[in-house]
């Protein structure tokens, strides 16, 4: 297939997808939509987030707990490191970078918290 005829499919797609799409509605019973007309599409809302403000928030809130979570099984690992390391000095650079490596994840996911909430103080929001 010639590269002239696969642009033509893409562009047949791309406008279909234009086409059919606005006829969607999305609309979620935790924002106070209404979703018992006919013809429209009901979608469960997993974050329970009505603004933008609230969804950034949100997954923020998810992304910094799994930080969290990892970072300290890298705190387990690191020291599990220095208990087997049997005084080689290889191993014990190795272990001290996991750890250093576990704080600064720690660090960031804060960092990241407080500056989102931060922008979203800025902007306005929730």
């Amino acid at each position: 297939m010639r590269f002239g005829n696969k642009l033509k499919i893409l562009i047949g797609l791309n406008i279909l997808v234009l086409v059919i799409m606005p006829s969607f509605v999305f609309a979620q019973d935790s924002c106070g939509h209404n979703c018992t007309g006919s013809g429209v599409i009901c979608i469960p809302n997993p974050l329970k987030a009505c603004t933008i403000p609230e969804v950034i928030d949100r997954i923020v809130n998810i992304l910094t707990v799994l930080i969290m979570v990892f970072s300290v099984i890298m705190v387990l690992v690191s020291a599990w490191h220095f208990i087997t390391s049997s005084g080689d000095p290889l191993k014990i650079k190795s272990a001290k970078n996991t750890l250093l490596y576990a704080a600064i994840g720690v660090i960031i996911a804060l960092f990241a918290k407080i500056f989102t909430s931060f922008i979203v103080e800025i902007l306005g929001g929730a």
